[in-house]
């Protein structure tokens, strides 16, 4: 068990909004005894604040409210994302050994920076320290030397039992913005078209709206046209609660991330913890968690023909799923599971 500090570490998040992928990273390192802090540029309804209040800034901070707030906070280490201006003041107020900070980004640990990025940095007074939640799909190219892997951890909520399926029609969710054309769930849709026509599955979407125009208000129109005309064998959620996420992970055997271009995509991970298991496609950058057809599934991107093999072959083998549900519940407890989270974090504190 990780030990709790004598004297609390205190460590800062700098990000644009208290995204739903750090919820379980921020409450591993409260519960392990560390201050924890969230400044963010905007806030979103479905946020669970329950473990830490993120301090909101807005697009024009306040100078005299940032300093009131990084003198409370006080931090030890500083993990900064790219959220101008507030990421810009906050690392001036960092630079020069001033306060330790780590960048974070989702550029592939495998893919090294250009001599000027790093020179960059230094030139400000600014470490090139940085942390990525991906490994990159091409380990053979060299990790750049600044970074450190760091995925974001996942966890079960107490309480929560999962729903087995017996012998009903594979329960598939997809989670993911509606309005955002590269989640693709149209593919998704058209590569299980004759599982849902026949009763073979189901099929939940999951995600945030928001306003759109152009592309963006079409793909949203378009996936509310095929769940009208598929006779109920599709639903779609809109704007859930991070707190009752859960509960749907629990009551699905897969989860379906079929994006193109993804920097991460978190919600087959997080549905991993639930013995849900994942599928995503090349293009996510959370493939990289996943261990083909032993915890999950890996699919190419951009490919309606490989997903609907994959698909057909899940809705045919439901012991393949079950096993890799279980499969992912023992990688999420593991590798991708809170103390093994707050361990990493200690290790880059005593750097």
């Amino acid at each position: 068990m990780t030990h709790k500090p004598t004297t609390p570490h205190s460590i800062l998040f700098v990000v644009p909004r208290f995204h739903t992928n750090i919820f379980v990273a921020t409450k591993a390192l409260v519960k392990s005894g560390y201050k924890v802090s969230v400044f963010a540029v905007s806030s979103r309804a479905e946020e669970d604040h329950s473990i830490v209040q993120p301090v909101v800034f807005g697009e024009r901070p306040s100078l005299r409210k940032l300093r009131r707030a990084m003198k409370q906070a006080d931090p030890d280490l500083v993990f900064l994302r790219t959220s101008r201006p507030l990421s810009y003041l906050v690392a001036h107020m960092c630079s020069f050994g001033r306060r330790k900070l780590i960048h974070y980004n989702q550029r592939p640990l495998h893919f090294p920076r250009k001599w000027y990025e790093i020179w960059e940095w230094w030139l400000q007074g600014l470490s090139a320290e940085r942390v990525t939640p991906r490994l990159g799909n091409d380990l053979s190219q060299p990790a750049d030397r600044y970074a450190t892997y760091l995925p974001w951890p996942v966890e079960a909520v107490e309480g929560i039992t999962r729903v087995p399926r017996h012998d009903g029609p594979l329960r598939v969710i997809c989670v993911g913005k509606l309005m955002q054309p590269r989640k693709s769930q149209d593919k998704l849709i058209e590569a299980m078209e004759d599982a849902l026509q026949s009763g073979h599955a189901t099929l939940t979407l999951v995600g945030s709206t928001g306003t759109a125009t152009g592309a963006a208000q079409a793909h949203y129109n378009k996936l509310h046209d095929l769940a009208k005309r598929s006779n109920g064998a599709i639903r779609i959620l809109e704007n859930i609660p991070y707190s009752e996420m859960p509960q749907l992970y629990a009551r699905h055997d897969l989860c379906v991330l079929p994006s193109r271009n993804e920097p991460l995509g978190t919600s087959p991970i997080e549905a991993m913890a639930y013995g849900t298991a994942p599928l995503v496609t090349t293009g996510c950058g959370s493939a990289c968690y996943i261990t083909h057809r032993k915890d999950g599934f890996v699919v190419e991107q951009r490919s309606v023909p490989a997903l609907k093999a994959m698909m057909d072959e899940l809705i045919a083998s439901p012991e393949l799923v079950a096993q890799a549900g279980r499969n992912a519940a023992e990688t999420a407890k593991g590798e991708l599971g809170p103390q093994t989270f707050v361990k990493r974090v200690e290790t880059l504190l005593d750097r």
